[in-house]
């Protein structure tokens, strides 16, 4: 795929985690796209607050639903996700057999809003040498602010519903 169309599916996967919040959800958005011609299959946002479901990340959303259509065996299809996968994602993504996974923003960026960093170093796992990574940046959105005033909504009550403690 080429550049321009690597941040095309990422400026989506962006729209996709603000709608999400707008709609009450998590920041998140995630799609599956053929890796050659970059045709989005399915999308997926973050609905674990309204789904009561610890495991409705946006990346698993996405995967389920292109399941639906393609069949559990998504090889020949990339995740897109507007953040890093955490480990669980990552590892749905490495079951579905996806050929690579593009993210928006880093890990870094959403932390410590966010921050799977500990979980990553209790697992001893270097997902780049599992499945490919590719970083992208978005020339139309900021990922990361995103992220930053779903956290401000739930530091001003604006957000409810999410405790992760």
């Amino acid at each position: 795929m080429t550049l321009t169309l690597l941040q095309n599916l990422i400026d989506e996967t962006i729209q996709l985690s603000q709608a999400s919040v707008a709609n009450g959800g998590g920041p998140f958005g995630a799609l599956v796209a053929d890796s050659e011609t970059g045709a989005v299959v399915a999308t997926g946002v973050n609905r674990v607050v309204l789904d009561c479901d610890p495991t409705a990340h946006g990346e698993v959303v996405a995967l389920r639903a292109a399941a639906k259509i393609k069949g559990f065996n998504l090889k020949g299809y990339t995740l897109f996700t507007s953040t890093y996968p955490c480990p669980m994602c990552f590892t749905a993504a490495y079951w579905a057999k996806v050929d690579a996974v593009v993210y928006a923003n880093r890990p870094e960026d959403v932390a410590p809003v966010f921050d799977d960093a500990t979980l990553w170093q209790a697992m001893h796992v270097q997902p780049e040498q599992v499945l490919p990574c590719q970083h992208v940046v978005s020339t139309q959105y900021d990922a990361r602010q995103v992220v930053l005033d779903w956290a401000d909504g739930l530091a001003q009550g604006r957000i409810q519903g999410y405790n992760p403690s």
